[in-house]
């Protein structure tokens, strides 16, 4: 079996699972064993483990920050389940805790850009829109990289292209492949670009947006985007 794979990561953290003082161990091999099976779009068994981390960490009194961050983790599973009511609840649970319990601004920019794509997916677009700027903002503010910021910018232009404000998608989507420029993985670039493209179908640049796609599809063959 592979040293790496989330049932090693769970055969080790069964061996602490009631032994006093090997919670923060226990909590690491649990963080393990829920991202192998994050990885593995293994869904439904990643949230009972990141719900089993949370029980963990309020049974040691971690601190709110800590926990805020777990609850994120959580909706992030129900996220993909498509869950998505049940995510925002966690979601503004998890800002709530954040915020009350000191975490960084950079920190509570990345849940708030979580919250808003899932508001995004929901089909709550002014929320997201409200959110997404929210979360740029403190990115901003707490000097988080371009890169980063440009995966919010994306989504920021995804939910004006849904309002039907297409020349402001339009420009959110070319600054966010400005701010990506120095990422090495081209996937989220590609998406980006993808989006691109279909703004511009809309407003009925054809010709540019042939240009865009184009470019998107050879990034694609030459395996730099999935």
């Amino acid at each position: 079996m592979n040293e790496n794979s989330p049932e090693v990561a769970l055969e080790h953290a069964a061996l602490l699972r009631g032994k006093q003082g090997q919670e923060n161990g226990l909590i690491l091999r649990l963080v393990k064993a829920r991202n192998g099976l994050m990885q593995q779009k293994r869904y439904s068994e990643a949230e009972a483990i990141t719900r089993e981390i949370l029980a963990v960490e309020e049974s040691i009194h971690a601190p709110l920050a800590e926990k805020a961050g777990s609850l994120n983790n959580i909706a992030h599973t129900l996220f993909f389940q498509g869950r998505l009511e049940e995510a925002l609840e966690l979601l503004k649970t998890s800002l709530e805790w954040a915020e009350q319990g000191g975490a960084s601004l950079r920190s509570r920019g990345t849940m708030m850009d979580a919250y808003g794509r899932v508001l995004l997916e929901a089909g709550r677009i002014d929320e997201a829109l409200t959110s997404l700027r929210t979360s740029l903002a403190w990115k901003e503010q707490s000097n988080d990289s371009l890169i980063h910021r440009g995966f919010t910018m994306n989504f920021l232009g995804l939910a004006l292209f849904h309002k039907g404000l297409l020349e402001e998608a339009e420009q959110a989507f070319r600054t966010s492949l400005a701010w990506q420029e120095g990422n090495d993985s081209f996937d989220n670039r590609g998406n980006t670009m993808h989006n691109l493209g279909r703004v511009l179908i809309e407003i009925g640049r054809l010709t540019e947006a042939e240009q865009v796609l184009k470019t998107r599809l050879s990034w694609a063959e030459q395996g730099n985007d999935t």
